[in-house]
Parts: structure tokens; sequence; C-alpha cells
């Protein structure tokens, strides 16, 4: 009998589906809460779909796959390291939520509604000056994904230059104006008005963005980090925005999450700061992919087909 556990949140018809395709095989399926799974919960368990503790994972002997609700991994490697265990993740679920979020980012900073948020709590009525528009502007999205792809396309249509770093050089988008290699950041990041790291966590991308790399940013420019957080230095990204070395940042991800209360970031003038929140199952569109995807790759991991969004320990994504 094959023991499945379920964390990500399914409809009664996605349950009925489930149900028909583990038809086939004996199965025992458990429909549980993350936060509510035990060690014993997992004893036998052959396959979870969705994100649980990666120590309750440590001593599953049984376990043969694991779907995660997430595309972020980096807590999970260390799992397939050690174990003979199939690591799947739910990239491109989250493409239209973190896109949208980026852009509403990048409006809010280019309009300065953060000043008039706060002179609206502090009941003053004052005009903020000048703003400037995403029109005509330049944008380098850092780390090209799906993610990146569906960032690019909207604000390529809102009439932004749009160029991308990635690791693979070739097919690209039409729309992205110019690719290039993450060896290139020191030389390019001064032609840029708007730069958006959308970056994984790997030994490469730690603390990729630090001061030197802002300081070679335009002091009119925006950051954006949707991202890992390990890939920005706090500290510096702090430092930044303090010394004006750029003009203003959005983060939803931070280095250490949550943000200790005495972080100096708590306080950066010109920031957006959010808690996490840009995906996980915040909007309807990007739940229904998550139950998709992972629904899909059970029937084909059943029928011993090909499973989408593979995870390696040597690409660490």
């Amino acid at each position: 009998m094959s023991k499945i556990i379920i964390t990500i949140p399914m409809t009664e018809e996605d349950k009925k589906t489930i149900t028909e395709i583990t038809s086939l095989q004996t199965s025992d399926i458990s429909y549980l809460q993350a936060e509510n799974i035990t060690q014993e919960n997992l004893e036998d368990c052959e396959i979870i779909l969705g994100n649980i503790s990666p120590k309750l994972l440590q001593n599953c002997k049984n376990l043969k796959w694991i779907h995660l609700n997430s595309a972020g991994v980096n807590s999970y490697i260390d799992i397939l390291s050690n174990n003979n265990i199939i690591l799947t993740n739910s990239t491109g679920a989250y493409d239209l939520a973190l896109a949208e979020y980026a852009l509403a980012l990048i409006f809010a900073l280019k309009k300065k509604i953060p000043n008039y948020i706060k002179n609206q709590q502090e009941c003053i009525w004052k005009d903020e000056g000048k703003v400037e528009s995403i029109f005509n502007s330049k944008t380098l999205i850092v780390g090209l994904g799906n993610i990146g792809k569906e960032l690019g396309k909207k604000l390529y249509v809102l009439g932004s230059r749009v160029s991308g770093v990635k690791k693979n050089l070739d097919n690209y988008p039409e729309f992205i104006e110019k690719i290039y290699s993450i060896e290139d950041l020191d030389e390019i990041l001064s032609e840029f008005d708007i730069v958006v790291s959308i970056l994984p966590e790997t030994s490469e991308t730690f603390n990729l963005f630090d001061i030197e790399k802002f300081k070679k940013m335009k002091k009119n420019s925006i950051f954006i980090n949707i991202g890992r957080g390990t890939t920005v230095s706090s500290d510096d990204l702090y430092l930044a925005l303090e010394n004006n070395l750029i003009s203003g940042a959005g983060i939803d991800v931070t280095h250490i999450e949550p943000l200790p209360k005495t972080h100096n970031l708590w306080k950066s003038k010109n920031l957006i700061l959010t808690p996490h929140i840009a995906g996980g199952y915040h909007l309807d569109y990007t739940l229904n992919n998550i139950r998709k995807l992972a629904i899909e790759n059970l029937k084909s991991f059943l029928l011993n087909k090909p499973l989408k969004n593979i995870i390696t320990s040597k690409k660490g994504y």
C-alpha cells in the first residue's frame, strides 16, 4: 500500500480526481495541514505533496518523492544529498502573482506612493515633486526564468526597454532587448533605471547584491528583490539607501526571515518591505496552478512517466 500525504489545499473535485488516479493502486491518502504533521504521520510515507518541515523528513526511510508547493527549494537540497528521493517543485505556478507584485512595487516607487502614505498618516498635505515613468525606462531582470519573462513582457508593453541576465544566453523572448551573463553585472548595472532580482539561492548568488553592486547602479535607479533573500546583503541594501546610492527599493524577502525587529532595514528610507507574501496562496490563480501541477505530477509518478520540475542537488534549483 502506498501512503500519500497531501498538505496542498485541495478542492473536493481535486480529491475525487486524486482518488481516481490512485484507484489502480492500493493507496492510503491523508489530507493534513503541514504545521500539524508529526514524525508518526510520516512513518512508511512514500509520497508527499506539499511543503513540510525538512527536519521531519530526515528519518523517512520509505519516502520516494516529495512535490513542493513552493518554487524555492533551498531548505530541501540536503535531503537530495543524503537520500535517494525525487524532489519536484511548483515552478511556473507563481509567474503571474510575482510579476504583478514586482510591477506594483515599481509603480509605487516611481510615483512616490510611500511618501504620500506617510504624509497621509501624519495629516500632511504636501506635493512630493517630480516622479518617473516606466515608459522609456531601461529595466534589467536578473534571473530571466518564467517569472522574469512574465514581468519582462508586462514592462515591455508599458514601454520599458527590457534586458535580462540568465545562464543560457540563447533562446530568449523577442521582447528582451539584450541578454547578459551574471559575470557581466559589474559592467552593465550603471545603464539601468530598474533592476529586478529573481534569483534562486545558490553558492553563486549568495550576497550577490552587495555594496559594490549598489555603487555601480544609477543614483536614481530602483532595486526590486522577489527572488531569494540571501541573494542580497540586507546590511548593504540599508547602506545603499541611507547614502543615496539608489533612489529606492522594494523587497518581499530578506536574508533572515522574519527580519529581526532590531535590523536597520525597518527604518530605511524609500524602502517597501513585505514579509514574503508575493507568492503563497494569496492569489487564487496561483493556488489553482499549484493544485493542477501537483495532480499532474502525481499521475505521472504512479504511471512511471517523466515528472515536471525535477530538482537536482548540483544546480540547487
